[in-house]
């Protein structure tokens, strides 16, 4: 039996780092929406038999609007359709709060099609396939760890399993997200890898976390197959796909978009190694953090607005003013632009070194300039 299991996808209408296209649609939507279609198209061509999706279909409890709605329902109606087993196990952006409800039992209408089964699980689950046993722990509330951990036990010990892989949308002590590797504990949070430790599991297949991860020789986390935040483009991306047969599993790339974080010093470009600098970066996508003097910032900002043939590489832009030619007592003429960017970047640091009158001057100044578009 191949199993493909996938989750974290988050769903929106917009992302941080997207570009609204003319059609109205989110860049990153789409880019995503590009991955699932090359998951989908992986299932049908793979002869997988079942499918697992480890949680948090949408950014929210609720998709954002009917398109995403209709996408979604299409496109697991259509896994299903493929499959001869789907389970949905249910993450903590499945859930509202308040009631615990999901909207993922929306999908329970998919079971009326044909011999196909569905399984949509928010609470601790055992399923019995004959071949090969389900162990499910979808987001549960920390402080129910300890029962819900009973509570798996207890049902493992009435099913008789051929062969047993267990799948969460959980934390477990030792696993790092985030660009500066943020390590889980126990007393941030984290299980205890050793209360995951049930006899017989080949592996524990995992969700909630988006870096794809081996933690130990049976503890796999997933990792999301698209980027969702910045803090993910040096991740790899993909899925995994579990062979009952041999008792394996292999981590499958998925063909993302490259993103690249490009550090530029103002002080040291001109317009021609400025574009040199943005065009050589083997990415689909750059993000620029340009520092440096005042005046050079907004020469880098002119001639990134003329860059047209850059525009679609040129994802976002952030100027980090360091330093800013006022002197003090100085009768000075403030350019709106300056204003603009000293304010944004950096205004609060400059209320108790410069004189105060100076100071008042760029806020009054500041308030003017907001009131027209630049």
């Amino acid at each position: 039996m191949k199993v493909l299991i996938f989750g974290d996808i988050h769903l929106a209408a917009r992302y941080k780092y997207g570009k609204l296209l003319v059609n109205g649609f989110d860049s990153r939507l789409l880019e995503i929406v590009d991955t699932l279609d090359f998951i989908r198209e992986y299932i049908k061509e793979n002869q997988i038999d079942m499918v697992i999706f480890l949680g948090d279909l949408f950014r929210t409890s609720l998709p954002d609007n009917e398109w995403i709605l209709n996408y979604t329902v299409s496109y697991f109606k259509d896994i299903y359709e493929s499959v001869n087993n789907l389970i949905m196990l249910v993450g903590n952006h499945d859930v509202k709060n308040a009631n615990w409800k999901t909207f993922l039992h929306i999908f329970k209408a998919l079971g009326d099609l044909g011999n196909n089964k569905l399984y949509i699980l928010d609470q601790p689950s055992v399923i019995n396939l004959d071949d090969l046993c389900i162990l499910a722990y979808p987001f549960m509330l920390e402080q129910s760890h300890d029962f819900c951990l009973k509570m798996l036990d207890k049902k493992l010990k009435k099913t008789n399993c051929k062969q047993l892989i267990g799948i969460g949308h959980i934390t477990v002590a030792g696993a790092v997200t985030g660009v500066k590797n943020f390590k889980f504990t126990t007393k941030n949070g984290g299980i205890d890898p050793n209360d995951l430790a049930f006899e017989d599991v080949n592996y524990w297949f995992l969700g909630h976390i988006h870096k794809h991860q081996v933690l130990n020789d049976k503890i796999v986390y997933v990792g999301s197959p698209d980027y969702i935040s910045k803090s993910e483009w040096n991740d790899e991306k993909g899925f995994i796909v579990y062979d009952s047969d041999v008792k394996s599993y292999e981590f499958v790339k998925t063909p993302v978009r490259k993103f690249k974080e490009l550090e530029l010093d103002a002080n040291k470009l001109n317009k021609k190694s400025l574009r040199k600098a943005i065009e050589k970066e083997d990415a689909d996508y750059v993000y620029c953090k340009i520092s440096g003097e005042m005046d050079n910032i907004i020469k880098m900002k002119k001639y990134i607005k003329g860059f047209q043939e850059l525009a679609q590489k040129i994802l976002f832009v952030k100027y980090d003013v360091i330093s800013v030619n006022i002197k003090q007592n100085e009768n000075v003429e403030i350019d709106a632009l300056d204003v603009k960017t000293v304010l944004r970047e950096m205004l609060g640091n400059y209320k108790e070194t410069l004189d105060s009158k100076i100071y008042e001057k760029l806020v009054n100044a500041f308030e003017e300039i907001m009131k027209v578009e630049e």
